[in-house]
C-alpha cells in the first residue's frame, strides 16, 4: 500500500505551482558610479563590486514565499555569466538548485532568452519568475521575449501575486496605473520592486552556501546573433555654478536659462 501526503497528491493533480525557475543576473553594485571603458566601449566593470540585481532578488524572494506556503516544491536559480556569487546568495536563502551557463562571450537578449527558454522547458518548470529589468542596461524587454520563446502567458511588473490552484492573479504597475491579470499556468512573470520584502540572511548560511554545488549546463551554438556596441563617446560633464545675491537676480537667471534652453 502507497500513502501518499498532501504534497505529494498535489504534486500528482497539479493543482498549484509545483516548480519555479528564478533567473538571477550579476550586475555591478548600484551604489557605484559606473564608468565608461571607451576603448573597448562598454563599461569598466573590472575589479568592480558586483551583486545580483535587485529586481530578481525580488522575484526570488516571491519564489521562495510559495515554497515556504506549501505552494511550490522546488526553486531552481539560473543565472548566465561567469559569476557564481550570485546563485551561493540564492542558495543561501532557500533555492534549492543552482544552474549556471557559463558563456564565452556576452550574449544577446535573444540568446540569452533562448538558453532560459530551454532550461525551462528541460526541467518542467510551472513558472519563470524574474526581474522586471536588470539595473546595467535598463532594457526590460527579456520577460516578453522568454514568454514569446516559451508560448506562455505573461505579466511584467507584477506588484503582488495570488494563487489559486493553476491560475495567477497578477496585480501589476503600468503607466496608467494598475494592471489586473488572470495568468493560467505555466506562464512567465516579471517582478517590481514592491512585490516582496527580501528576508534577512544568516552569515552562517552565506558560508555553506559556498560548499553546496552547482550545476553547469551547455548548449549548443545560439541561432541568434550577438549586436556587438563598437563605439561610445562620454560626454565631458560640464557645470556652471553662480551664486545669485537676491531673488531678483535669481529670477533674470532662471530666464535667461530658459532662452537658452528654447
Amino acid at each position: 500500500m502507497i500513502y501518499l501526503n498532501e504534497i505529494d497528491l498535489k504534486y500528482l493533480l497539479k493543482e498549484f505551482i509545483v516548480r519555479i525557475l528564478v533567473t538571477v543576473k550579476s550586475v555591478l553594485d548600484p551604489f557605484l558610479t559606473p564608468e565608461l571603458d571607451i576603448e573597448h566601449a562598454q563599461l569598466a566593470v573590472t575589479g568592480q563590486k558586483h551583486c545580483m540585481n535587485p529586481y530578481d532578488e525580488v522575484a526570488l524572494e516571491q519564489a521562495l514565499k510559495f515554497k515556504d506556503a506549501g505552494l511550490a516544491t522546488e526553486v531552481i536559480a539560473l543565472t548566465i555569466g561567469a559569476d557564481e556569487q550570485v546563485l551561493r546568495t540564492a542558495l543561501a536563502v532557500g533555492a534549492d538548485r543552482a544552474l549556471i551557463f557559463k558563456a564565452d562571450k556576452a550574449l544577446g537578449h535573444l540568446a540569452r532568452a533562448e538558453i532560459m527558454a530551454k532550461v525551462a522547458q528541460e526541467n518542467e518548470v510551472d513558472l519563470v519568475l524574474m526581474g522586471k529589468q536588470s539595473t546595467d542596461f535598463e532594457n526590460g524587454i527579456l520577460p516578453s521575449m522568454l514568454a514569446e520563446m516559451l508560448k506562455r502567458p505573461h505579466a511584467v511588473n507584477a506588484r503582488k501575486i495570488e494563487v489559486e490552484g493553476r491560475t495567477l492573479n497578477v496585480e501589476a504597475e503600468a503607466d496608467e496605473g494598475v494592471e489586473f491579470f488572470k495568468l493560467a499556468l505555466p506562464a512567465v512573470v516579471s517582478a517590481d520592486l514592491r512585490l516582496a520584502k527580501l528576508r534577512f540572511v544568516a552569515m552562517p548560511k552565506l558560508i555553506q552556501a559556498r560548499r553546496k554545488p552547482l550545476e553547469d549546463i551547455t548548449y549548443a551554438q545560439t541561432k541568434y546573433e550577438e549586436a556587438i556596441l563598437q563605439k561610445c563617446d562620454q560626454q565631458e560633464k560640464q557645470r556652471q555654478q553662480h551664486i545669485c545675491q537676491n531673488i531678483d537676480e535669481f529670477a533674470q537667471q532662471l530666464k535667461q536659462h530658459l532662452n537658452q534652453v528654447k
